[in-house]
């Protein structure tokens, strides 16, 4: 079979078929819409989402308060004095655009029916993001592996933007750890991966992604990275989903190595 684009995005489409299930769990006029997805979260269950209408036309997607609810049931608090936490879920929330009720632990965001798919994704993407508090003794590692990577640019010279995000259509946008601009264009899209043993849902995200902005920008010289942490970590469940797409896989051990895809 020779590989082209069309033939990759009839097979992603016909996996998210096969694998997203919707469902009408309320008739009434307003009606509600569980949409089962094909993510996992913390607990090895997928990520499941409500989609209703409240107010005239718009749709408010939600997870009804199970992400929050979940982390604090492991024992991960969200009160007043787990600062660092709560930074960090509003962060999360902000990149994303995504509110969280004032009344409710639930995490939604309103939008249109032509909205909805990237609505759809960016909450996907807060959650499967949030839900990585799970997995870190400290708040403050989150953000650890990407400070090593940044260090390593600093130290090469090389000119980069972090936690930067680039517009699609339909208020769709996609969020990168790093952008390198090239002085010849092409710009270098890099995603960063702590626990890549733990990250086969942001790889699919990251996959997905690629794909959606190669064809929205079909022009684009634009390349896509990600930097894996091999330091103690596998990266083979990683690295076979990220093989055959767009993504070009950099574990951190060989950064110095691959210097030259890297520099500006």
């Amino acid at each position: 079979m020779q590989l082209n684009a069309n033939n990759l995005k009839t097979s992603y489409l016909k996996w998210l078929s096969k694998n997203e299930h919707y469902t009408d769990i309320d008739s009434s006029e307003n009606g509600i819409v569980e949409i089962d997805t094909p993510f996992l979260d913390n607990e090895f269950d997928d990520v499941v989402l409500y989609a209703y209408s409240r107010i005239g036309d718009d749709i408010f997607v939600t997870d009804d308060g199970w992400t929050i609810d979940n982390l604090e049931s492991n024992g991960l608090s969200f009160d007043k004095r787990s600062k660092t936490r709560n930074n960090i879920l509003t962060d999360t929330l902000d990149i994303f655009g995504v509110q969280k009720d004032q009344g409710s632990k639930k995490l939604y965001i309103q939008t249109d029916l032509d909205g909805f798919p990237a609505a759809k994704q960016r909450l996907v993407q807060a959650i499967l993001k949030i839900n990585d508090l799970m997995y870190l003794n400290r708040p403050t590692i989150i953000d650890a592996f990407s400070d090593e990577v940044q260090k390593f640019f600093d130290n090469e010279k090389i000119l980069y933007s972090r936690n930067k995000s680039i517009p699609g259509k339909h208020a769709l946008s996609f969020q990168f750890d790093f952008i390198i601009p090239r002085y010849l264009g092409g710009d270098r899209l890099v995603r960063t991966f702590s626990q890549p043993n733990r990250a086969k849902n942001p790889a699919k995200i990251f996959a997905w992604d690629s794909e959606t902005i190669k064809k929205i920008n079909g022009n684009s010289k634009a390349s896509f990275i990600a930097i894996l942490n091999d330091s103690e970590n596998s990266i083979e469940s990683v690295n076979s989903i990220l093989e055959d797409s767009l993504v070009q896989v950099i574990p951190a051990s060989k950064l110095a190595d691959n210097i030259e895809l890297l520099k500006n």
